[in-house]
């Protein structure tokens, strides 16, 4: 990475701008758009053509900007991932997983919670949470899912 790309991580909507912007993929129109009638059009024409994320600064009517084009190229996605952008989306999506499933710990099934019923624990963020038990459940006059606790 060289200077120009160098962000810090990404953890809510004004780091990921940032990031953008030091990528070269963010665009600021200046220029008045009325939201009902440009910016959509322009929006969905940039989109087609694969163009940078917009940054619309003065919209009529309004006093704050509205951000579109956030995700729609593989290197905006790998930007918000925190991946590095020249991955295709196969690249990507192979990345992505390996980071995600690498720490993932098996729930332990307990037969009863403090309750009186069942629960799986696991260690989400350095604390131990409680996820309900989903399974598809024959009910006689219903074939949906059922959760139990």
């Amino acid at each position: 990475m060289d200077a120009r790309t160098e962000v810090k991580p990404i953890d809510d909507l004004r780091s990921y701008i940032d990031a953008l912007e030091a990528h070269g993929e963010v665009h600021h129109v200046k220029t008045e758009v009325d939201w009902k009638y440009e910016l959509c059009h322009v929006s969905k024409v940039n989109e087609e053509q694969k163009g940078p994320a917009l940054m619309y600064d003065n919209v009529k009517g309004y006093d704050i900007p509205v951000f579109t084009s956030a995700f729609t190229t593989s290197q905006r996605l790998a930007i918000a991932l925190e991946q590095d952008p020249s991955l295709s989306m196969s690249q990507l999506s192979k990345s992505w997983m390996k980071l995600t499933t690498k720490q993932m710990v098996k729930p332990v099934c307990l037969t009863t919670g403090r309750d009186g019923k069942r629960h799986h624990r696991r260690r989400h963020r350095h604390r131990e949470v409680s996820v309900a038990v989903v399974t598809p459940m024959t009910v006689a006059d219903s074939s949906s899912p059922q959760a139990f606790w």
